[in-house]
């Protein structure tokens, strides 16, 4: 029973440690990202009729493109650069928008999200998560990603620095109230 459990720990360790990202984004904030998004995912909500095959990451339902959520134009606008065309995510919903001189923009947007589990990801991240009010139902800053829940789904933008500056800040704010109300139950 323990060498199992150790077993099953390293490997879980080790998936962890092969995850990998885009520059600039740990495997945290991908941990994290996911978290989120696979949270809401229980068997008591119906099972899904897609097929995932061993070692595929799950479907994850949204009713939104994340790559269309936000017009490359209003991105621009908030952030004040310029962006080149969109790459959607592989296995999640996400979509990046790149900057050679800035680095990049990550939208996930429209995954159905408990109430429950959206404050329970914020409470496991702890006095880093900071409470943001008058954007959808529920919101919060970690560094420089905010996480918005209104209806029932979630979007959250990240951007590819380490620290959450005032022009950030007010980016990313415009954005939220921007997003909340396209997010529909």
């Amino acid at each position: 029973m323990r060498t199992r459990f150790l077993a099953s720990l390293f490997a879980v360790a080790a998936l962890t440690a092969c995850a990998t990202g885009d520059a600039g984004q740990t495997t945290d904030s991908l941990s994290v990202a996911q978290f989120v998004g696979n949270a809401q995912q229980s068997p008591s909500r119906g099972s899904s009729s897609v097929d995932v095959q061993p070692g595929a990451p799950p479907a994850i339902a949204t009713n939104v493109d994340p790559c269309t959520f936000f017009s490359k134009a209003e991105l621009e606008s908030a952030f004040g650069v310029p962006f080149a065309p969109p790459k959607k995510g592989r296995g999640e919903p996400s979509c990046r928008f790149y900057n050679s001189n800035t680095g990049s923009v990550t939208v996930r947007a429209g995954e159905q999200v408990s109430q429950r589990d959206f404050d329970a990801l914020r409470d496991q991240i702890g006095a880093e998560a900071e409470r943001v009010s008058g954007i959808g139902e529920s919101a919060y800053f970690w560094g420089p990603k905010l996480y918005v829940r209104n209806n029932g789904r979630q979007f959250v933008i990240y951007v590819s620095t380490d620290q959450l500056t005032p022009q950030l800040r007010a980016a990313l704010t415009t954005l939220g109230k921007l997003g909340a109300p396209r997010l529909r139950a």
